[in-house]
């Protein structure tokens, strides 16, 4: 297999400026869209009691567990 692809032609072309300036408008739609999804995640994460409670009581919550026994980056969480 890796004979083949040295040897494959390149596809695909260069954008042009009107492209790339539309491209950066959808970013920022989607750089918006993401900064309102994290808000509603950071509410869901501070729905019921107070997480200063939680810790004085020695125990910790659900997303602290979480946040100490799954590397960054390797889970999502369902709806989020």
């Amino acid at each position: 297999m890796r004979q083949y692809f040295e040897k494959m032609t390149e596809f695909g072309m260069a954008l042009n400026k009107g492209q790339l300036l539309s491209s950066e408008e959808n970013v920022k739609n989607i750089m918006e869209v993401e900064a309102g999804i994290d808000v509603e995640i950071e509410k869901v994460k501070n729905a019921g009691m107070p997480t200063e409670k939680i810790n004085a009581r020695g125990v910790m919550t659900v997303w602290q567990r979480l946040e100490y026994l799954i590397d960054p980056g390797t889970w999502n969480p369902l709806h989020t």
